[in-house]
């Protein structure tokens, strides 16, 4: 019998659809909104597909005004963030808009506090200042993978320390999130591809993690069920919006059920992995460790592990539980070969004299993610996920 014990905190209004871009102005006013920060990756994607524009023209048409920060990068830094946060006090922003993939998106949650409250972004990651609030958040993810549109959390990496961890506050919910799945079929193949991986991830710790509640189970399980299924469809139909939509819609389902019920450690070990390697984007950082982490998982957490290829039909009822959780296991292995993405930690430069220190880096800044995991690997365990995945 499943026990019904959860909290369920969704703060955020969502707004999906195609064409709900134009909507933004009249969301920023809602909030009170008048002149805006928007905020974004680095190199002009953003504004060579358009989007940049028609987020300032719908603006603009309603009077609020606009400075850009676009200086965004892979794997962002508390130094990015603080001198987002300059500019955004220095133009007297009362709004912020992060436009693109996680990295936009969580500048933008923290952008939004450290504008507001004062301080560094390091003080905020290290704890030694809490987010108590925020100036008003708008996001507009362009990719299916990140889930911060609908968190509390804001990934950063501490360059000193090098930390990879969340600001974790529900001051940094976005007041409202605009998924327009239009956006997603520029998208290039390979980042398709990782951010479907991320996303996954989200979804399948939080499944089987510590702090999983039928309300966890209940996102998770339809995130899981949307990308099995569609996302061996992705790198044919780039240009289908209906894939492209099913897989925004399941990037916002794991979204939500890691919010409740947290990642674990394979995402502890990527972070590890993306800190020293900051060339190394998240999501094939953690296609190249999922493999080994579900062989670690999959036999202290059997019956729910073997739920997983139940979710994509496979009829696993008249074989032994090794075969139904190797057979789960090659579920996996399938998915990221039709997404190009069955590769190992040594394809991405990663060398065995490192596992050490990657695996001390996940166990001092994430613990929590780590006990959230079946079993609570120990140093020993997570140095031979890591191993295993080379």
């Amino acid at each position: 019998m499943r026990i019904l014990n959860f909290e369920l905190h969704i703060p955020t209004k969502v707004i999906f659809s195609c064409g709900a871009i134009k909507k933004v102005s009249y969301e920023a006013s809602g909030l009170g909104i008048t002149r805006a920060l928007i905020v974004t990756t680095k190199g002009g994607s953003m504004k060579r597909y358009g989007y940049i524009d028609r987020v300032i023209d719908s603006l603009q048409s309603n009077d609020i005004d606009v400075e850009l920060f676009t200086e965004v990068f892979t794997n962002p830094t508390t130094e990015l963030a603080d001198v987002g946060a300059d500019i955004c006090r220095a133009h007297r922003c009362n709004g912020v808009i992060g436009i693109g993939g996680g990295s936009a998106i969580d500048v933008a949650k923290s952008i939004a506090i450290i504008a507001l409250q004062g301080g560094k972004a390091e003080e905020y990651l290290r704890k030694e200042k809490v987010a108590k609030k925020a100036l008003p958040i708008i996001t507009i993810p362009t990719t299916h993978g990140t889930g911060s549109e609908v968190n509390r959390f804001a990934v950063l990496t501490d360059p000193k320390s090098l930390a990879k961890v969340p600001i974790v506050s529900p001051a940094i919910y976005p007041r409202t999130s605009i998924l327009d799945p239009e956006l997603t079929k520029t998208l290039p193949p390979k980042l398709s591809a990782a951010t479907t991986i991320d996303a996954f991830t989200h979804a399948l710790e939080s499944y089987i993690g510590s702090k999983a509640t039928v309300i966890v189970d209940l996102f998770a399980e339809e995130a899981i069920r949307e990308i099995l299924l569609y996302a061996p469809k992705l790198l044919n139909n780039l240009d289908n919006v209906e894939v492209r939509s099913h897989l925004l819609y399941a990037s916002m389902c794991a979204g939500i059920a890691i919010d409740h019920g947290r990642a674990g450690a394979l995402h502890a070990l990527e972070h590890a992995v993306s800190a020293l390697h900051p060339e190394v984007h998240h999501g094939i950082g953690l296609a190249a460790l999922l493999l080994s982490w579900a062989r670690y998982v999959a036999p202290k957490i059997s019956e729910k592990f073997i739920n997983i290829a139940k979710l994509a039909g496979l009829s696993i009822g008249n074989i032994s539980l090794n075969e139904a959780l190797q057979r789960t296991i090659e579920l996996l292995e399938n998915l990221l070969k039709s997404l190009g993405l069955r590769i190992n930690l040594s394809d991405l430069g990663i060398k065995e004299h490192e596992l050490m220190e990657l695996a001390k880096n996940a166990l001092k800044n994430l613990p929590a993610l780590i006990n959230n995991t079946p079993g609570k690997p120990s140093i020993e365990d997570l140095v031979e996920m890591l191993r295993r995945a080379l």
